[in-house]
């Protein structure tokens, strides 16, 4: 078998191996959102104070038996506070590196359904951080995978951050 059949196959196995795993859609009414998940996220639910006043947070969470950690959140504003996405996704991304100490590796902006996306990747001891941050309206969304640099399994990354969709938008 020559280099090309061998790498050929082993790139097969790979895709063979993330596909084949027991990925569940998690759909969440109360974060207007679905996403695939390996297995049963944990939901949480807290209350934040920031310089606009109070936030709602919702996160969905998992944990993977090789430490990689996804999760989705999602950080409901005050009203009339959102009116620069640009400016809330610049501190978002900014919060996001200063928060772990990190270097930010990659920044795309994209825009999904409309709405204005962030993708970025961070590096900060030993970890990769790669995360998707929407403004939607009057909400934040964010999904991240969060996993050792050694440990970068990118079809796995991808899978789960290309899964995520907003199910609902409420509109007054």
């Amino acid at each position: 078998m020559g280099q090309k059949n061998v790498l050929a196959f082993l790139a097969f196995f790979v895709v063979l191996n993330v596909f084949s795993q027991e990925w569940k859609t998690h759909r969440n009414a109360m974060l207007e959102c679905r996403a695939d998940f390996l297995g049963e996220p944990t939901i949480t639910t807290k209350k934040e104070q920031s310089e606009v006043g109070e936030l709602d947070v919702q996160m969905l969470s998992y944990s993977c038996k090789d430490q990689t950690y996804m999760s989705v959140i999602k950080t409901n504003y005050p009203k009339g506070t959102l009116i620069k996405p640009k400016t809330v996704l610049d501190k978002a991304v900014k919060g996001a590196t200063s928060s772990v100490n990190g270097k930010l590796i990659q920044d795309k902006g994209d825009v999904f359904n409309g709405y204005p996306v962030r993708k970025i990747k961070i590096e900060a001891k030993g970890i990769a951080l790669f995360i998707n941050i929407y403004a939607v309206e009057e909400s934040i969304y964010i999904t991240q995978v969060v996993c050792a640099k050694d440990n970068e399994d990118l079809l796995l990354i991808e899978k789960f951050l290309n899964s995520f969709d907003i199910i609902k938008v409420n509109k007054d």
